[in-house]
C-alpha cells in the first residue's frame, strides 16, 4: 500500500481496502476499551450529559443546578452512563454543572460536574476563593468567603464577571467553621427558619464576613431546632457544608 497525493486517482484493490477498514476498526475498538476519545484523550468521568431544563437557551460556561436523572437508573439507558436534568439554580447547593457548549432549552449538552474546568464567576471580592450557585442565576457562579462546591484555582484577581480555572466537587477545606454572634429579634419553637445575626466573631476556621472587623455586618443563620433567644442574645453558629448554610448549634438561655 502507498499514500496518495491530492489529485491522484484512487484504484484501491479490495484486499488493501479491507485491510484498512480492519485496521481502523481495531484502532477505534482499542480506544473504546481504554475509555479514550478518537483524539486519544481519556474520557473524563466528571463530564456528563445534561438536559437543559432551565426554560431558556444557554451559552457555553453557563451554569445549571443538577436535578433528577434523565432516565430511570433501573433501566438499561439509565445505567449506561450518568445523565441528568439541569435546572435554574435555587441557591447554593453544591450541585453545579458548568456547560461546556451552548444548548437550546430542552436539549442535551456536555457539562462538567466534577474536576477542573473553565467557569464563569462573579468575583465579589478578590479575597474570595470559593464559588457556588446563585438563586435564579444561570450566567455565572458567585464567589463567597465560606466554603463551596467550587474552588478557584486561578482568577484575574479583579472583581467582576470573568472566566477562571475552577475545581468542582471539593470537600470543605476546614471540617468546622464556628463563630460567636448576637442574634437579632427573638426566637423560639415557632420561629424555626432563617434568622439574622451580627457581631460575628470567628472561633475556628475562616471568617464568613466580607469585612471581619465590621460588627454591623449581618449574617443569615438557620434556627433549625427552634432555639429560644432574646434580641441581641449570644449564640454560637457553625457552617453546615452539606446544607450549605449557617446553623445555630448553641445559644445562651434567655433570662
Amino acid at each position: 500500500m502507498k499514500k496518495f497525493r491530492a489529485g491522484d486517482k484512487l484504484a484501491i484493490p479490495a484486499p488493501d481496502y479491507n485491510t484498512m477498514v480492519d485496521a481502523a476498526q481495531e484502532y477505534l475498538g482499542r480506544q473504546r476499551d481504554q475509555g479514550c476519545t478518537p483524539g486519544g484523550r481519556f474520557l473524563d468521568a466528571g463530564i456528563i450529559e445534561i438536559k437543559n431544563g432551565s426554560g431558556a437557551d444557554r451559552e457555553r460556561f453557563d451554569v445549571l443546578e443538577i436535578d433528577e436523572p434523565i432516565f430511570d437508573l433501573d433501566t438499561a439507558a439509565g445505567a449506561e452512563q450518568p445523565r441528568a436534568v439541569g435546572v435554574k439554580p435555587g441557591g447554593p447547593s453544591g450541585k453545579i454543572a458548568v456547560l461546556l457548549e451552548p444548548v437550546a432549552d430542552g436539549e442535551v449538552a456536555r457539562a462538567c460536574v466534577s474536576g477542573m474546568t473553565i467557569a464563569r464567576i462573579d468575583l465579589v471580592d478578590a479575597s474570595h476563593k470559593w464559588a457556588e450557585l446563585k438563586e435564579n442565576e444561570c450566567g455565572h457562579l458567585q464567589t463567597r468567603r465560606e466554603t463551596g462546591a467550587g474552588f478557584i484555582l486561578w482568577s484575574s484577581d479583579e472583581t467582576g464577571t470573568q472566566l477562571v480555572l475552577l475545581r468542582l466537587s471539593n470537600p470543605p477545606s476546614e471540617t468546622y467553621i464556628r463563630c460567636t454572634c448576637l442574634m437579632k429579634g427573638t426566637g423560639g419553637s415557632g420561629s424555626k427558619g432563617d434568622c439574622t445575626a451580627d457581631n460575628v466573631k470567628i472561633i475556628m476556621g475562616t471568617s464568613p464576613l466580607d469585612d471581619p472587623d465590621d460588627a454591623a455586618e449581618e449574617l443569615t443563620v438557620l434556627n433549625k431546632h427552634g432555639y429560644d433567644f432574646d434580641d441581641n442574645g449570644a449564640a454560637d453558629i457553625e457552617w453546615n457544608a452539606t446544607r450549605v448554610c449557617w446553623e445555630i448549634y448553641q445559644i445562651d438561655c434567655p433570662e
